[in-house]
């Protein structure tokens, strides 16, 4: 199952404290989303600290460049700041959005080593069977590796 290999592949990265500066989690299944997210909360973020520490964005709800700014400074609070954005479609809607993209790259050339971003991409849905994913669906999972793939993980979860 490509989905656990991927999954897994990231708890050992989590694990380890060996992360790239920025991920997407692309697929719907909520299963291996969770298990990444208990490896971060579990290797990264302590109880203690988790209202320092963790922090949930919608880019529908949020600019990203608050998000980015937030993400480039540190905590006074805690060692190390976890930043789950999801909306990712809306870094791909009507209009260019190049601007934001280039955002995200600028980020992820120069992060903060204290600091991860996770892109959760669940509008798309990730068959078993890959070859029998959805045409629209196949079309934006491309779009997001063609441009985010560039300086982002992509962790595929289906």
């Amino acid at each position: 199952m490509r989905g656990f290999a991927q999954a897994e592949r990231f708890v050992s990265e989590v694990q380890a404290h060996k992360l790239r500066p920025a991920y997407v989690f692309v697929g719907d299944e909520v299963f291996f989303r969770k298990r990444c997210r208990e490896a971060i909360l579990e290797h990264l973020v302590p109880p203690d600290l988790r209202d320092f520490s963790l922090f949930d964005f919608d880019l529908s709800e949020t600019d990203l460049t608050e998000i980015l700014d937030r993400a480039r400074t540190p905590s006074l609070m805690a060692p190390f700041q976890v930043f789950f954005i999801r909306g990712v479609k809306n870094l791909f809607g009507r209009g260019s959005n190049q601007d934001k993209l280039d955002a995200i790259e600028s980020y992820c050339k120069d992060p903060n080593p204290a600091a991860v971003l996770i892109f959760v991409a669940d509008h798309i849905s990730i068959p078993a069977d890959a070859r029998r994913m959805d045409l629209t669906d196949k079309e934006r999972y491309e779009r997001i590796r063609e441009s985010m793939g560039q300086y982002c993980a992509i962790v595929e979860l289906q």
